[in-house]
């Protein structure tokens, strides 16, 4: 027990061992054999960023390269990680995703950018793609499309026709 007057040790909760979640199959499964594809995940929003962190791993033939929560950060983890494809926020404070990706791909000019965002304005999709951005998903897409998305830009292909759509405004 601690003097009067002197403070504790801080209590910290006690991890829970959990069973691990099995993996989620979508319809374009994994290839075994082949290397996975490694995600760098850009949100301001730490619990949507850890959500989607969570789920991204849980699928075959991903892994979560890293997290970063700003448009600038991204920059720098991208640089310093080299994911094979980054989903990132669109709306962040400091510099908004579109600009976070046009530096990503000044200083990785290969380097394909999901953007991720709650707006589904046709002329943020033509910004994102003008930004260099492969893909423009909105946040209100399934998951399936997002990882579809994801898979066809870490395999060098352009977004999926629905997100191409929606970034020539159709």
């Amino acid at each position: 027990m601690a003097p009067m007057g002197a403070s504790a040790a801080p209590i910290r909760p006690r991890m829970m061992a959990r069973p691990a979640p099995s993996r989620i199959l979508l319809p374009r499964p994994y290839q075994e054999g082949t290397t996975p594809v490694r995600v760098l995940i850009v949100d301001d929003h730490d619990g949507f960023r850890a959500a989607l962190a969570s789920a991204v791993a849980l699928v075959e033939g991903m892994d979560v390269a890293g997290e970063a929560s700003s448009g600038e950060e991204a920059v720098e983890v991208a640089v310093a990680l080299r994911p094979d494809v980054i989903i990132m926020d669109l709306s962040m404070p400091g510099i908004s995703g579109i600009e976070a990706t046009r530096r990503i791909r000044r200083r990785l000019p290969g380097m394909p950018v999901v953007i991720l965002t709650a707006h589904a304005d046709p002329a943020i999709g033509r910004d994102a793609r003008a930004a260099g951005a492969a893909g423009f998903v909105p946040k209100g897409s399934s998951f399936e499309a997002l990882i579809q998305v994801v898979r066809e830009a870490g395999g060098g292909e352009a977004a999926n026709p629905d997100t191409e759509d929606m970034a020539n405004g159709a």
